[in-house]
């Protein structure tokens, strides 16, 4: 499965029908990320993000644009996002075609 970095296993896995038909919500905790030596290993920077989406696909596509926001030199390994939109159209890799939403916590807590 980790040849080629999952690319096109990892979106051939989620096109089966027992998967794609069953996925409702797909979570991606983006509030502490690593942008090198990873996946293992203390965070390297803070994005305070959780990406929420039907769209799996979506989901994958945003992570990789805030790795690539802070400085993460092998986003071009993560390519099953792409393979899993355009091959497999399991969801959009187009910002465009996602409805965003950023939700803030309007409290703040000293510690």
């Amino acid at each position: 499965m980790h040849r080629n970095a999952g690319d096109p296993y990892i979106a051939a896995l989620n096109a089966l029908p027992p998967i794609r038909e069953k996925q409702c919500v797909n979570i991606c905790d983006a509030l502490f990320g690593i942008r090198s030596g990873g996946p293992g290993g203390y965070p390297q920077f803070t994005a305070n993000t959780i990406i929420m989406s039907t769209d799996i696909v979506a989901v994958d596509c945003w992570g990789r644009k805030i790795l690539a926001k802070n400085g993460c030199n092998t986003i071009s390994r993560a390519s099953h996002i792409d393979t899993a939109a355009k091959r497999y159209q399991l969801g959009t890799n187009d910002p465009s075609q996602m409805d965003i939403r950023n939700i803030k916590n309007s409290t703040t807590i000293n510690n």
